[in-house]
């Protein structure tokens, strides 16, 4: 009978090196599509203006308002969610929305295309290109990226914030267009966890919008204590051709407010 030998360890994969990472981040960025700024502005000033309306049809259904429309945000369809499984009506998180976007990223896209000449012209456009979500909307994802948080970041965010995130995620990040930007669907998306590319965009997102557009203000001022540290992405060779024509965005005005209204009278 053969001698049996021992089996060998299975040799490590390679561990990607932080100049690699880097390399990665600069092939990559020059081919981010960012949403007009001065669009997301008149977005933020559109919900000051009807911010006591949309709270009133959130209150009436319970729904709480920091979810969708902290001070700053450009949540474009507050009360709008993505469903993410399918129990998902039941439990905490289903009380947290007004309906329910069951079409995958379509409320996603939604500014996109109402702020190009026409929704089909945007989808021919954009052929190769996947919606990405910057800092996620989905509790899940939330579980997952806050250990990997630096220990003082994470106690820099209160308890409060890191119950809501872990239970109800931030579904007002869904329809929120400066929390959103279009990738080849052919290069390589590190956009989990807290990657560089990630903290990049995150950074890059910040420097565009404003933190508080993105995030409720505890939570921002914690990630931008984080990020001031973090890769300067204004060395970065970005795509200046933002998207949107500022024409077009009374499409979107007029699209939130048929959604506002058939809320209120419901």
């Amino acid at each position: 009978m053969a001698k049996k030998t021992k089996a060998l360890p299975a040799p490590l994969w390679a561990t990607v090196l932080p100049d690699d990472a880097l390399r990665l981040t600069r092939i990559v960025v020059p081919y981010v599509r960012w949403f007009r700024p001065s669009l997301i502005r008149w977005l933020v000033r559109d919900n000051m203006e009807h911010y006591d309306a949309w709270c009133a049809v959130l209150k009436k259904a319970d729904v709480d308002r920091e979810f969708y429309l902290w001070h700053g945000t450009a949540c474009a369809y507050p009360g709008i969610r993505r469903k993410v499984g399918k129990n998902d009506e039941s439990g905490a998180t289903g009380k947290q929305n007004l309906s329910l976007d069951k079409s995958g990223n379509q409320m996603g896209h939604r500014p996109w295309e109402l702020l190009h000449h026409t929704g089909a012209d945007f989808r021919r456009m954009r052929q190769g290109y996947e919606l990405v979500h910057l800092f996620p909307h989905k509790a899940d994802e939330w579980k997952k990226l806050l250990p990997l948080l630096p220990d003082e970041i994470q106690e820099a965010i209160p308890a409060e914030w890191h119950t809501r995130l872990k239970v109800h995620g931030l579904p007002g990040l869904f329809s929120n267009p400066a929390n959103t930007c279009f990738l080849p669907s052919a290069l390589v998306r590190p956009t989990d966890g807290q990657s560089l590319l990630r903290q990049v965009l995150w950074k890059q997102a910040m420097r565009l919008y404003g933190s508080t557009t993105l995030l409720p203000c505890l939570v921002a001022k914690a990630f931008k204590q984080w990020l001031r540290g973090q890769h300067d992405p204004t060395g970065l060779v970005w795509n200046c051709n933002f998207h949107g024509d500022p024409e077009q965005f009374v499409k979107l005005q007029n699209d939130r407010v048929k959604k506002l209204t058939v809320y209120q009278q419901s």
